[in-house]
């Protein structure tokens, strides 16, 4: 006779909700077992159980070195998209702007609007992005330069109120 198909639903009874859990993780973790010597592949596993105990299973040395290369893999796909992405994005809005487009002009053309439907959403954030760190050194090279007319003016006044003591002196001397 043949097994009877389980409807995967949420078991109701608790005491037989933990027995299933255990049979079928001990089944998960041999499988895993299994996956790693036929295919000779490093296997990390974990699982959290309801009650919050986590069980782990590793066919490697250390479970540390597998998430660590996990990690690094991640991070490198990661970063060789956004080159790809950013390759992307730059190409296209050269293509918008023209080759010598300048920043100025796509940001002209991007507040009219047009050309605005060309751009995906990661170029948009990437867009958004650059904005604001323009509007940053924008407003920081504003302040530098109010910061140095202050300086310059106050310099100004005190020496215009050491000539006006100098003339002072000079009135009263007479």
């Amino acid at each position: 006779m043949g097994r009877v198909k389980v409807e995967v639903k949420r078991i109701q009874d608790k005491k037989r909700r933990q027995v299933t859990f255990s049979k079928r993780k001990n089944g998960l973790i041999k499988k895993a077992g299994d996956l790693a010597v036929l295919c000779d592949v490093e296997v990390a596993l974990f699982i959290n159980s309801s009650t919050g105990i986590p069980y782990q299973f590793s066919t490697a040395q250390s479970l540390r070195q597998i998430l660590e290369r996990y990690v690094r893999h991640v991070e490198e796909e990661a970063a060789i998209s956004n080159i790809v992405n950013e390759a992307k994005a730059h190409d296209e809005l050269k293509d918008i702007n023209g080759e010598g487009g300048s920043l100025l002009k796509m940001v002209e053309r991007q507040l009219k609007g047009e050309y605005i439907e060309l751009l995906n959403i990661a170029q948009l954030i990437q867009l958004e992005n650059q904005l604001n760190y323009l509007l940053r050194e924008t407003r920081n090279r504003k302040t530098q330069v109010l910061m140095d007319t202050v300086a310059a003016m106050n310099e100004k006044a005190k020496q215009l109120r050491q000539e006006n003591d100098a003339m002072e002196n000079k009135v009263t001397e007479q």
